[in-house]
């Protein structure tokens, strides 16, 4: 299977920074601080792993949109939207909303966590479908010559013993 490696390279760049913007106080991280009690927003971490751990599920989330794209010839932009908006809906939003009841976090945060999930879930499959890679497409009259001139009369069926 095929990837447009620097697009998805780039989304995940681009992830990134819309996370930040996502979480930044003129958007929703001044709600979502003060949800939490805290005063100011305290997105910037000194320990790296959240970072890298980030990073790493945006590749995989990339990739896994990649795949799914070409398993399902979502290459309409209104398509692969419609699929990355289902998947936010269907599996995203169950599953932190009720993790979040559990952990007795305030409901508006969930919903403003599922938020930058969702959209850049959709973003992945909009983007994706733009820049997918092109496969190789074989020919009628290569795959008629593969075939046999007749179909045979005849089945045999082996039984295993």
């Amino acid at each position: 299977m095929k990837h447009n490696h620097l697009a998805i390279w780039i989304l995940v760049l681009a992830t990134q920074v819309y996370s930040l913007l996502w979480y930044s106080a003129p958007m929703f991280g001044g709600q979502w601080a003060k949800l939490q009690g805290k005063e100011t927003v305290v997105n910037v971490s000194t320990d790296p792993l959240p970072y890298i751990i980030n990073i790493f599920a945006t590749v995989l989330l990339a990739y896994a949109t990649s795949i799914l794209i070409t398993k399902f010839n979502l290459f309409n932009v209104a398509k692969s939207a419609l699929v990355g908006f289902i998947i936010s809906i269907g599996f995203l939003l169950p599953s932190i909303f009720s993790r979040y009841a559990f952990m007795e976090v305030n409901f508006l945060i969930a919903l403003i966590d599922w938020g930058v999930l969702a959209s850049v879930v959709v973003l992945s499959f909009v983007v994706l479908s733009l820049f997918r890679v092109k496969e190789t497409v074989v020919h009628s009259d290569t795959v008629e010559e593969a075939l046999p001139e007749e179909p045979a009369d005849e089945v045999t069926v082996v039984e295993d013993l």
